[in-house]
């Protein structure tokens, strides 16, 4: 059967009027003149500032939790959390620790907690420190500490938590043997529980009474270098262009399963943050659609866990569908209409209209 091509060129410019919270989906209405008989669609062309944020809504918050061995063999907990601002950042501006003293947005968010909450564990007198470092010859961060004097323990621990989804913990390369999911520490009854269970992620504050070139080793180092300054890519979605044929893979029951998703194309970054993307691939990714009809499309930018971004943490964008669609006769309900007027008419013209006669 013969077929042919139409093409949609859309422009997140032309979206309608949303907050710049709200998720970053773009619903088209074709207006009363939707595609018909469509065998197939795909991405022809995608471009996007690649302004986007690297501390999102999906990723801004970082928990750890302090965990003590009072000198009564007694073990205690308290979980500490802070929320970066939204935005986009390089590693010096999140950690920066410099002879003029401690700066970076992690840093300082650090020093605002201890100041209104106090890293204190129980009954501790004492406040203790934690702070971030980021080495410039490894690009990889580190997490510090120090015990406050005067205090009563045997050792403390500092056990980074992640959260669901995309997690800022590993976006500064921290490996998932390093951290504890978040709900894992909720669902401990007590702090010995919580810390037998995980003791291989669990790391010791220095005394207060150790020598300076002792204090100055860092706690935790994360095993990679960050990538903070940069993302992967993202994935371009639709409910209504993809049926069921594209997967993508999951993590259930510690075992990597893949499962259909509404995952129209992966756009893959290969430019630095502020340059433009274009993605033009050679092979068309095609999605079936068995002769569907549409008057209606979504596409959503996601990230890549599949998380919606937010319209104020991506840039601009332009992309152009192509449909390949059946070609196939149209016979209206007014063709129809017309067709049998017609043939009603040249069946009772004059000359074929024979008369009876009556007696």
């Amino acid at each position: 059967m013969n077929t042919k091509f139409e093409y949609i060129h859309i422009s997140s410019l032309d979206r309608e009027i949303t907050k710049s919270t709200d998720d970053a989906v773009l619903n088209i209405n074709l207006s009363g003149h939707p595609i018909k008989h469509i065998k197939q669609v795909a991405v022809k062309s995608f471009s996007i500032n690649n302004s986007f944020f690297n501390i999102t809504s999906q990723r801004n918050t970082m928990s750890f939790v302090m965990t003590k061995l009072g000198s009564d063999s007694v073990y205690s907990n308290k979980l500490f959390s802070i929320q970066l601002p939204l935005g986009y950042y390089n590693n010096k501006d999140l950690v920066d620790l410099t002879s003029a003293g401690v700066s970076g947005i992690i840093n300082q968010l650090l020093i605002t907690l201890k100041d209104e909450t106090g890293f204190k564990v129980g009954t501790e007198s004492n406040n203790h420190t934690i702070d971030f470092s980021f080495d410039p010859d490894t690009f990889k961060m580190a997490i510090n500490g120090l015990a406050g004097s005067g205090t009563s323990f045997s050792n403390i621990w500092i056990t980074p938590l992640r959260e669901k989804g995309e997690d800022l913990y590993n976006a500064l390369g921290f490996t998932h043997d390093q951290t504890v999911p978040i709900e894992e520490f909720s669902n401990t009854s007590t702090a010995s529980q919580f810390y037998e269970s995980f003791s291989a992620q669990s790391f010791e504050l220095h005394p207060s009474t150790a020598s300076v070139s002792v204090k100055e080793l860092p706690i935790v180092v994360a095993n990679q270098s960050t990538s903070m300054e940069n993302i992967q890519g993202v994935y371009l979605t639709s409910n209504a262009l993809v049926n069921g044929g594209t997967y993508e893979s999951s993590l259930t029951g510690g075992h990597l399963r893949a499962r259909p998703k509404n995952i129209l194309e992966f756009v893959q970054f290969d430019g630095a943050h502020y340059s433009t993307i274009s993605y033009k691939p050679d092979i068309l990714h095609q999605h079936y659609l068995n002769g569907k009809e549409i008057n209606n499309i979504d596409i959503g930018i996601t990230n890549v866990n599949g998380e919606l971004y937010k319209w104020n943490e991506i840039g601009h964008y332009h992309i152009v569908l192509v449909f390949e669609c059946l070609i196939q006769d149209e016979i209206s309900g007014e063709f129809n209409r017309l067709y049998n007027r017609e043939g009603y008419a040249r069946a009772h013209e004059p000359d074929k209209i024979i008369y009876g006669k009556f007696k």
